[in-house]
């Protein structure tokens, strides 16, 4: 596995690692999709493969932490350790309201620190991500369930049905219907 060269991954240029995932159905996932989207043609592919290879690659991350192959301390400073813990906390928390302030108290960070460390670590603001997940769990439901899409937007964290529709669209360059229909 390639892992990006950053502050923290030099060790591992010259040697690959094997990853043993617990939740290996993740990966897969979203390796199809990026499969699938690779191979379309449809408006926004490029935009979502780029997305879907990040998406990846911090699951790939993820696995190699908590499996323990190495340890956080040397991927992350002390900074971005606080954003990996805020990742993962929205990454199962991410259906669930929430206020930049409820996050700054919880991991004791400024808003500031968290706003400006937040996107710098995971290159996207704390409302993009939290969407990007919501996204996310919509598109599997769309194409593994025949739940409506007002329940799917709504079991996704969206509770309004045309900021849904509109957001979807942005990001994966079809609408709801469309992408369920292309699946």
């Amino acid at each position: 596995i390639l892992l990006p060269l950053q502050q923290g991954f030099a060790a591992l240029r010259e040697n690959g690692i094997q990853i043993n995932c617990t939740h290996p159905g993740i990966i897969t996932t979203l390796l199809k999709q990026l499969l699938w989207e690779q191979s379309s043609e449809r408006y926004g592919r490029i935009e979502i493969c780029s997305e879907l290879l990040q998406l990846i690659c911090m699951q790939m991350i993820r696995e190699i932490v908590e499996n323990g192959h190495i340890s956080i301390s040397r991927m992350q400073n002390h900074q971005s350790e606080k954003i990996m813990q805020v990742v993962s906390y929205l990454d199962t928390h991410y259906l669930e309201p929430y206020t930049l302030d409820a996050l700054t108290g919880k991991f004791s960070i400024s808003r500031a620190a968290l706003c400006a460390n937040f996107k710098k670590t995971t290159g996207k603001t704390i409302f993009a991500y939290i969407l990007m997940k919501r996204i996310e769990r919509s598109s599997l439901l769309l194409t593994t369930t025949t739940e409506s899409i007002t329940e799917i937007a709504h079991s996704s964290g969206f509770n309004d049905i045309s900021f849904f529709n509109r957001k979807f669209k942005e990001l994966t360059g079809v609408s709801p219907r469309e992408f369920r229909k292309g699946s």
